[in-house]
């Protein structure tokens, strides 16, 4: 009976390990993601204001051309 008690706590032991492996996995990849998102939003805020700055500079020019 013992035996069995103590088999049952070690599978209730890896279980809650595999448990928190789990979750740290989880945790490390919604970071990463959130890391990629965060550059893919920055990238495009810097290409939308390039854009925006061109888009400028091409209307001041014909402008002034004409």
């Amino acid at each position: 009976v013992e035996e069995e008690e103590e088999e049952r706590e070690e599978e209730e032991e890896e279980g809650k390990l595999e448990a928190i492996s789990r979750l740290k996995q989880t945790e490390t990849s919604r970071r990463r993601n959130m890391t990629f998102y965060s550059s893919t939003l920055t990238n495009l805020y810097i290409y939308v204001q390039d854009n925006d700055n061109i888009d400028r500079r091409e209307e001041e020019e014909a402008v002034g051309q004409v």
